[in-house]
């Protein structure tokens, strides 16, 4: 079927279709008359039995015991031989339907494969103008991500078709139909020059779910009530101490209205915000710079997490429908499952780069190094333990900074 063109693999599907037809047929036919309803009445002359006719009871009973068991013995025997036959018939039938669906597959692969082609290429040349930065590695690792997305689904809706559990000609289409979708949004995001990947329509519903909208802390104009007795405390410090508390509130664990009405008593003493700034007391630059990139790290190992978690319950349904015998609730469940494992890979790679860009604001690559290696080795399968270690130990690492 590989070495066939379209005109002889639709000459050989349909004379498999019709011979297929003839063996049902002549199988149905040859069961029917090994029952022997149709010979059944020939050559047989009967009086009416008037002792029957007023009898309730089933007709076996009008047989003595040894008439009784042979006559069950006779059914069993049919039954089995029979069943032996039909089970045999049923494995040849499994074995020429795997050799049609094969041509069905051959015959729709000659035209996914041209138009995969032309697909893939609107996959591929977007990338290369999105792809700006990075080198080699980043273009490589899409592009490898990429093909075994392509290569796997084949392979697995190929075997599926062969074997019967999904319709042929949806297994040779459904991984370029899953590229369509991909190549339209990666052309339309080239010509838009718009970013490679934002699932925002995806992750802002669960952020929201989250409840981790926040307004940026640094454009807050929260501050304490004057009244109360926190500001009394901050009033009672000096010069030295309330610049300190703006340049480093976060150490304090003290949250922005700290910081803002620490501010506000300053400038009621004479010490302005451009002071503050010109000589390098408004902030702690180096701590900001890790605190937000601590707080992006936790927040997309959320959403990643939350994927993570996904991608496990419904890998699990699916192999729970495959094993009842349930293929197209298995196919819908490991579609979701792909779908969920590219976005906790999206966000797992996002908490990464999080993750170094913290610790090259600690002077610290050996620690990025090893992050880099938990993620690689242990990133989909352990994933939740390393959300757990990382956040906790981002926590107590941004301490170091003074």
């Amino acid at each position: 079927y590989n070495m066939l063109a379209v005109n002889e693999l639709n000459y050989t599907i349909d004379s498999l279709i019709n011979k297929e037809r003839k063996k049902y047929s002549e199988f149905s036919t040859n069961i029917y008359n090994r029952s022997s309803i149709e010979n059944l009445n020939k050559n047989i002359s009967f009086n009416k039995d008037s002792i029957y006719k007023e009898y309730d009871g089933d007709i076996i009973d009008l047989f003595n015991l040894s008439q009784k068991k042979s006559l069950v013995e006779l059914a069993l025997n049919s039954v089995n031989s029979t069943k032996q036959i039909i089970s045999s018939k049923d494995e040849q039938i499994k074995r020429e339907n795997i050799w049609l669906n094969k041509h069905i597959y051959a015959y729709h692969e000659k035209f996914t494969l041209g138009i995969a082609c032309i697909i893939l290429f609107f996959i591929g040349a977007p990338l290369g103008a999105i792809i700006r930065k990075g080198g080699l590695g980043l273009p490589m690792v899409i592009a490898i991500l990429l093909f075994l997305t392509y290569h796997f689904l084949g392979i697995f809706t190929r075997n599926s078709g062969n074997n019967g559990k999904i319709d042929p000609m949806f297994a040779a289409w459904f991984p370029t139909i899953v590229m369509l979708p991909l190549s339209v949004y990666l052309t339309r995001t080239a010509t838009l020059d718009n970013p490679l990947v934002s699932l925002s329509f995806i992750t802002t519903p669960i952020k929201k779910l989250l409840d981790r909208k926040k307004e940026p802390e640094f454009e807050s104009a929260e501050e304490l009530d004057e009244t109360s007795p926190e500001f009394a405390i901050l009033q009672n410090h000096d010069n030295d101490k309330l610049i300190d508390i703006v340049k480093n509130h976060h150490q304090y664990e003290y949250d922005i209205s700290y910081r803002n009405s620490s501010l506000k008593i300053l400038e009621s003493r004479g010490i302005t915000e451009e002071e503050l700034r010109l000589s390098g007391n408004l902030s702690n630059q180096k701590y900001e710079d890790a605190f937000r990139e601590m707080e992006l790290y936790h927040e997309n190992s959320r959403i990643a997490l939350i994927g993570y978690i996904t991608y496990l319950m419904f890998l699990l349904l699916g192999l729970i429908f495959n094993n009842n015998k349930l293929p197209t609730l298995a196919i819908i469940s490991f579609v979701i499952t792909g779908i969920c494992v590219l976005i906790t890979l999206i966000y797992m790679f996002k908490t990464f780069f999080n993750a170094s860009s913290f610790y090259k604001q600690l002077n610290n690559k050996n620690v990025a190094n090893f992050l880099a290696l938990a993620f690689l080795i242990f990133g989909i399968p352990l994933y939740f333990f390393i959300h757990i270690y990382f956040g906790k130990k981002l926590k107590e690492d941004i301490k170091q900074i003074s």
